[in-house]
């Protein structure tokens, strides 16, 4: 015959031994979770971050264009050219820092992002051009237009590169 101290002892240890597995399994479970969240805020949230930030300096870039063209004298005009020449050298290094630890997906996002950029310097550089010559007609008519349209697909391109890092972070 077994004595009531061993009768109620031993489910007592077997629910002693239950609580601590459950609870080193707790605890290995949320390291997990963490180490997942520390990749998750290091990689993934700097990098929209990155991209946040290009946007910032393109929607920038596109509001000193039509400074550009309004601008009233030579001084003015110098003012606009500085902050556009920072503006674009900002964006240049933040892209060049961004390009250096791309997966392949983000690669092919990066490059769209890329030529629509180049794309976007090269109608920028027509509307100078106008502004220049004192046409200004026609450097308001290639910012509204051209230079519009690729504005609006350079902030697609950064959109879709923000929530490839979403889906990438999932």
């Amino acid at each position: 015959m077994k004595s009531i101290k061993v009768k109620i002892l031993g489910p007592v240890a077997v629910l002693a031994v239950l609580v601590l597995v459950t609870s080193a399994f707790s605890i290995l479970g949320a390291g997990n979770i963490e180490k997942k969240g520390r990749v998750i805020s290091d990689e993934y949230l700097a990098t929209i971050q990155d991209v946040s930030a290009m946007s910032k300096n393109t929607q920038t870039l596109m509001r000193l264009s039509y400074n550009y063209i309004l601008a009233q004298g030579d001084a003015a005009e110098k003012k606009v050219e500085t902050s556009i020449s920072q503006t674009k050298q900002t964006l240049e290094n933040q892209m060049a820092d961004f390009s250096n630890n791309l997966t392949p997906e983000e690669t092919e996002a990066f490059q769209k992002f890329q030529s629509d950029y180049q794309a976007y310097l090269s109608k920028y550089n027509a509307m100078v051009k106008y502004v220049q010559t004192n046409q200004n007609e026609n450097a308001s008519i290639v910012a509204n237009n051209d230079l519009v349209e690729m504005s609006s697909q350079i902030e697609t391109d950064l959109e879709n590169m923000i929530e490839l890092e979403s889906s990438l972070a999932d």
